[in-house]
């Protein structure tokens, strides 16, 4: 629900995508795992990156496609139940 706070009531389309972006990238990031082969200080981890290995991109991959589709569909029905006036939206400030 900060998704509503956020966009308020805004026709602004780049603070309503911004604001699913931010929440996809804290999600994916929050849901990525180290493996116990990479070393701290700087993290490395091996290729293809000095610290990101394979599987850590594959799980940055399918995280952030999860998290896109869960944020986007809830943003949709946000905006689809406040356009049928049964949710509402807080004033914007200008």
């Amino acid at each position: 629900m900060v998704y509503r706070y956020a966009t308020r009531e805004d026709n602004n389309p780049q603070l309503k995508q911004g604001a699913v972006g931010a929440f996809v990238l804290v999600r994916t990031l929050a849901l990525l795992k180290v493996p116990d082969v990479c070393l701290a200080l700087p993290l490395r981890c091996g290729g293809p990156l000095s610290f990101l290995n394979w599987d850590m991109l594959l799980q940055l991959a399918f995280g952030a496609m999860e998290s896109a589709a869960l944020f986007a569909s809830v943003a949709f029905a946000v905006e689809y139940l406040a356009g049928k006036g049964l949710l509402g939206r807080f004033p914007s400030s200008s």
